[in-house]
């Protein structure tokens, strides 16, 4: 279950956390909001999601990462493999039209051969 304002001073040491200070003199830096919540709420517990209820683990709330950007990294890794599919295809695709280019190659080499040695051989007869 969600914890909720347990008095107004709580809500109003958030509100003045949260609130940069106008003092020139203070010095200090901006909190995020992140810490002024856990300054006052306090930490979460070790493996629990605050809010979440008290079945909700880091495991159930986001799956089988350990934070929210678990499910980013997953479409990462799948949008970088799909990219990788694609290029392998090409590749593949490339490699078999230059497999097709210097096999055309051979055979027009074998063919110049064979008129070389043609060639040749008229050259001996007009000898």
């Amino acid at each position: 279950m969600c914890v909720k304002w347990n008095t107004s001073d709580e809500q109003e040491r958030m509100i003045q956390l949260s609130t940069p200070s106008l003092d020139s003199e203070s010095g200090s830096t901006p909190i995020s909001a992140e810490e002024v919540f856990v300054s006052v709420m306090g930490k979460d517990r070790s493996g629990r999601i605050r809010c979440g209820g008290s079945r909700e683990t880091r495991h159930t709330w986001y799956g089988t990462g350990e934070g929210s950007s678990s499910t980013d990294y997953q479409q990462q890794i799948s949008n970088i493999e799909n990219t990788l599919r694609k290029e392998v295809e090409e590749l593949r695709t490339e490699a078999h039209r230059w497999d097709s280019e210097v096999d055309e190659m051979r055979k027009e080499l074998e063919q110049l051969r064979k008129r070389e040695s043609e060639m040749d051989d008229i050259r001996r007869q007009m000898l």
